[in-house]
């Protein structure tokens, strides 16, 4: 069996991971005993976070001028299409990071759950097809917008699909008056923190990313 697990504690001393075959372990602010813990415990440092902002008052003009595709809600009976973008896009993310044998049946499965989770669902079109897709979620009691999950079908990436997406969901959320918008960025993925900063996107926050896979 494997387990799924995203664990949040102050101390691995709290967490009972011994017989978890697969667990996902984010740490801040950790010192040297922290890193010993996760050795001790077969976690390996996979990845680092970082948490993004991007303030949305006053830069309408702004996002418009970098939306070169129009981004629009999505309809029910398109989200295969989007699922086949999602398991193209997020082999190397370590959310969805499955040991073998059962990898691909729960790999899919996992991606399912996190859209499962949006509120909203915008999609970007090149020529009738769906390119890409951005699922929102809103954290804080609902008063802030949150990029849950995003993906871009590689073909369309040098088209400014990526760009169009993230400005097009900036502007929405701005005209609907939201003060932010908040996402979570590796920084192995230099091109989407790139976008995240043409955006006026503010990092903080540095998290980093421990797997266990038995």
């Amino acid at each position: 069996m494997i387990k799924i697990t995203n664990l949040e504690s102050d101390s691995l001393n709290n967490c009972e991971i011994d017989n978890v075959q697969h667990l996902r372990l984010s740490l801040d602010n950790h010192g040297l005993d922290q890193v010993k813990e996760c050795a001790q415990k077969h976690l390996y440092l996979f990845d680092r976070m970082l948490d993004v902002a991007v303030p949305l008052k006053n830069r309408q003009k702004d996002f418009s001028k970098k939306i070169r595709l129009k981004a629009e809600l999505f309809q029910e009976n398109e989200k295969q299409e989007l699922l086949k973008i999602a398991y193209r896009s997020f082999t190397d993310d370590s959310r969805f990071r499955i040991p073998a044998p059962e990898s691909e049946l729960l790999y899919k499965n996992t991606i399912q759950y996190y859209m499962d989770q949006a509120e909203a669902t915008y999609v970007c079109r090149y020529k009738d097809l769906i390119i890409a897709f951005a699922n929102i979620t809103f954290i804080k009691d609902g008063t802030v917008p949150f990029f849950h999950l995003v993906a871009v079908d590689e073909k369309y990436r040098m088209i400014g699909a990526a760009l169009s997406l993230y400005a097009n969901v900036c502007q929405i959320y701005a005209e609907q008056g939201y003060a932010s918008i908040e996402g979570k960025i590796s920084t192995k993925n230099t091109a989407v923190m790139n976008l995240y900063g043409s955006l006026g996107g503010i990092f903080k926050n540095p998290q980093d990313i421990y797997v266990k896979m038995e």
